[in-house]
C-alpha cells in the first residue's frame, strides 16, 4: 500500500461599590499589555509551581487577547499515532485526499502536501474556496513553525560532534554570568532536556508580556528569555517529566546562536539549507526572489506573519516551501545523499528519551509495524505544518495550510489520510446553522478556566458571546459541533453530560481549558450586622495589592487594589463566595475567635492572607 481573575478596568470614586460590581473580574486589557491586575490576585501560586502558564494567556482578557496564539504548536502526533485506516485495494490521490477534507471548509485554507514512497513523490493541492483561491506553489514558502526545532536538533547534532557544546553540560555553562538558573536538590537543567523538553520549563518564559498580540514574538528580548529563569521553581529533577516548551527550544537557539560564528540565520542557511537544496527556505525573513504565503486564521480571516528575533529563531521561525521540506525529507530518509550532513543526519535520528513520548534530536518518535515514524507538527498564528518520515518504509507525508489550524484539530488525521491513501474519517468543517434546542441550552452564565466570567445569549437564531468587560461576539456554528469565534482563533466545543446538562471547552492558540456554568449558591445563610462587621478588614494578597473587605448596605464586599469591588455571598461557616467569578474565601479565626487571616481560592490558586 502506498501512502497518512481578579480585574476591573471599574476603580473609579463617585459610584457605590454596588454599583461597580459588575466589573469586578473581566479584564478589558488585552494581555498583550502585560500584568494585568487579574493575572496578579488569581495567580499568586508561583508560576512554575504546578501552574501552566500557557492558560494564564487565556484567561484575562479572553476575547481579546484570543487573537494571539502564544504557542508554536500543540501536537495532534499522539492522537496521529493511533489513527488507523482501513486498507484501500487502490490509494486515492492527495489532491482526493485533500478535497476531502478542505473542499468548502469554513477556514477557507489554501493547503498543499506531498509523498515520498521510494523514488515516487507525489504531490497535490486544494484550496477550500475556489473563490479565494491563492496562487501559492511549491516553490511558495511558508511558516512551518515548531518543524523549526528539528533544525535546532541539527545544528546542536554539529556543535556535539564538533566538541564545542555537550548534551550533559548544564546551561548555565552557556549562559550570561550570574544567570539564576533554577536547580531541584542540585540537579542542574543540561541541554539534553532543553532538546527533549524534560527541563521542567513551562511554555513560555514567565514574565513574557508580548505588545503585538498577532506577533507575540517580536519585541521577545535575551532580558525575558533568560530573566524569567530566576522566577522559577523547579517541581522535579530535570529529565523526570515530558512538558513541551517553547521557552526551552529559544534556550537552546540562544545557546546555538551564540556558538555559531556567524548570525544563526546566515548559519542555518550555510550549514543546513544549502546542503540539503533547501532553496527557498530561510531562517525568519525572506530569501531574494521567493513567494511568501500570507498567513489565516482558521475562520479565513488574514493574519499577521511572525516574527522572532535572530538567536531565538530556532523555536519556529523558518519559513520553507514543499519542495525545501521534500528536498529535508529525502535527507532524512537518505542521510548519504547529503555527505556534509550525513553524520549528523544520521545522529539526530538517535532516541535521547525512551519514555513517553519518545524524543530523538527534535523529532517525536513514535514505534511502528514499519519502523520507526519521526514527526513534528507546527503552526503560527497564520499557518500549519506537518512532517513525517519512516526510514525503514522509505516514505514521507508533508502537507502546509495557510491557516491556523491547531485548534480544529491540526494536520495529523490528513497527514496519516495521505500515509494510507483514504479519505476515512475525514470532513469538512462547513458552517451551518445551530440547532434552537442547542442555543436555548447554552443561554446563561459561565466562567472561562474557573475565573472569568462569561455570558451567552441568542440574537437572531445565532450564539453570542461577552466576556467580563470585553466586546460581544457572534459565534459561527459548523459541522463539526463547534462554535468559533469570527475575529480571532478561539472555538468553543460544547459537552453533553448524561444528564443532558452541557459544559463547553474552549480551544485557543493550541490550549484548551473548561468553560462552567455558573451556578446558584448551594446554601445562603443570612448574617446580621454584627456578624459582617467581623470580616471587615485589609488583606495583604501580595506587595501593594491589598483586598479590603467591608460593609456596604448591609452586603458583605470586597475590593482588590484598583478594582471594582463585588458582593460575597454566605455559604457556610466562614464561607463567601462571589461564583460569578469564580471565588470563594474562607475566611479564619483565632484562639479567642476573632477573624485572622482568609484563603481566597480562585482559578485553582488558593492565596493566604492575614488581616491587617
Amino acid at each position: 500500500m502506498t501512502r497518512r481573575a481578579l480585574n476591573s478596568s471599574n476603580s473609579g470614586s463617585g459610584t457605590s461599590a454596588r454599583a461597580k460590581t459588575s466589573g469586578a473580574l473581566g479584564s478589558s486589557q488585552p494581555e498583550s499589555g502585560g500584568s494585568s491586575a487579574e493575572t496578579r490576585v488569581s495567580s499568586q501560586t508561583p508560576a512554575g509551581e504546578g501552574r501552566d502558564p500557557h492558560h494564564r494567556h487565556h484567561h484575562n482578557g479572553m476575547m481579546e487577547t484570543l487573537t494571539m496564539r502564544p504557542i508554536l504548536l500543540t501536537f495532534a502526533l499522539a492522537a496521529m499515532a493511533l489513527v488507523t485506516f482501513a486498507a484501500d485495494a487502490e490509494p486515492l490521490s492527495i489532491d482526493a485526499i485533500l478535497s476531502a477534507r478542505f473542499d468548502g471548509d469554513r477556514s477557507g485554507a489554501c493547503v498543499l502536501a506531498a509523498q515520498i514512497d521510494g523514488d515516487r513523490v507525489e504531490t497535490g493541492k486544494v484550496c477550500a474556496d475556489p473563490e479565494r483561491a491563492r496562487n501559492w506553489n511549491a516553490d511558495t514558502s511558508f511558516e512551518i513553525g515548531s518543524i523549526s526545532k528539528t533544525f535546532n536538533g541539527l545544528m546542536l547534532a554539529q556543535a556535539v560532534a564538533a566538541g564545542t557544546i555537550s548534551l550533559d553540560d548544564p546551561i548555565a555553562k552557556h549562559l550570561p554570568k550570574r544567570t539564576n538558573v533554577p536547580t531541584f536538590d542540585g540537579q542542574p537543567i543540561r541541554i539534553r532536556h532543553l532538546l527533549t523538553h524534560t527541563a521542567g520549563l513551562p511554555s513560555l518564559p514567565l514574565r513574557f508580556a508580548p505588545k503585538k498580540p498577532d506577533n507575540p514574538y517580536a519585541d521577545l528580548s535575551d532580558a525575558v528569555l533568560i530573566g524569567s529563569l530566576a522566577d522559577l521553581k523547579l517541581s522535579a529533577a530535570p529529565g523526570t517529566n515530558w512538558a513541551y516548551s517553547n521557552w526551552g527550544a529559544m534556550l537552546l537557539s540562544h545557546i546555538l546562536a551564540h556558538h555559531a560564528k556567524t548570525d544563526y540565520p546566515t548559519a542555518m542557511q550555510k550549514t543546513l539549507f544549502e546542503p540539503i537544496g533547501m532553496t527557498s527556505a530561510s531562517l525568519g525573513g525572506k530569501r531574494k526572489g521567493v513567494k511568501l504565503a500570507d498567513g489565516h486564521l482558521s475562520s479565513g480571516a488574514p493574519t499577521a506573519h511572525w516574527d522572532f528575533p535572530d538567536t531565538m529563531g530556532g523555536v519556529g521561525a523558518v519559513r520553507a516551501s514543499l519542495h525545501d521540506l521534500i528536498a529535508y525529507a529525502k535527507a532524512e530518509l537518505h542521510p548519504d545523499s547529503v555527505p556534509a550532513l550525513s553524520a549528523a543526519l544520521t545522529e539526530s535520528q538517535e532516541l535521547l528519551s525512551t519514555s513517553a513520548p519518545q524524543m530523538a534530536w527534535g523529532w517525536i518518535v513514535r514505534d511502528t509495524d514499519g519502523g520507526r515514524r519521526y514527526a513534528h507538527e507546527g503552526g503560527t498564528g497564520g499557518f500549519s505544518s506537518l512532517l513525517m518520515f519512516e526510514p525503514k518504509r522509505g516514505r514521507a507525508t508533508i502537507v502546509l495550510s495557510d491557516a491556523a489550524l491547531t485548534d480544529v484539530g491540526g494536520l495529523g488525521q490528513v497527514a496519516m489520510a495521505i500515509d494510507q491513501g483514504t479519505t476515512e474519517g475525514l470532513a469538512p468543517r462547513r458552517e451551518i446553522a445551530a440547532d434552537a434546542e442547542l442555543l436555548k441550552a447554552l443561554t446563561g452564565d459561565w466562567l472561562i478556566s474557573g475565573a472569568l466570567p462569561a455570558k451567552l445569549w441568542v440574537n437572531d437564531g445565532n450564539l453570542v458571546l461577552q466576556a467580563q468587560g470585553q466586546s460581544a461576539f457572534e459565534l459561527g456554528h459548523d459541522s463539526a459541533g463547534a462554535f468559533f469565534v469570527r475575529p480571532v482563533d478561539a472555538v468553543l466545543v460544547p459537552v453533553k453530560a448524561e444528564d443532558g446538562t452541557y459544559s463547553l471547552r474552549l480551544h485557543q492558540g493550541g490550549g484548551v481549558v473548561p468553560v462552567t456554568r455558573v451556578k446558584a449558591p448551594e446554601q445562603v445563610v443570612t448574617l446580621d450586622a454584627a456578624a459582617l462587621a467581623a470580616y471587615v478588614g485589609k488583606y495583604p494578597l501580595a506587595p501593594n495589592f491589598v483586598l479590603s473587605v467591608f460593609v456596604d448596605q448591609g452586603q458583605l464586599m470586597a475590593q482588590a487594589t484598583g478594582q471594582g469591588a463585588f458582593a460575597l455571598t454566605p455559604e457556610g461557616q466562614d464561607v463567601f463566595t462571589a461564583r460569578a467569578f469564580g471565588i470563594e474565601i474562607q475566611f479564619n479565626r483565632a484562639v479567642d475567635g476573632s477573624v485572622k487571616s482568609l484563603n481566597l481560592k480562585q482559578g485553582g490558586a488558593n492565596t493566604p492572607a492575614e488581616k491587617q
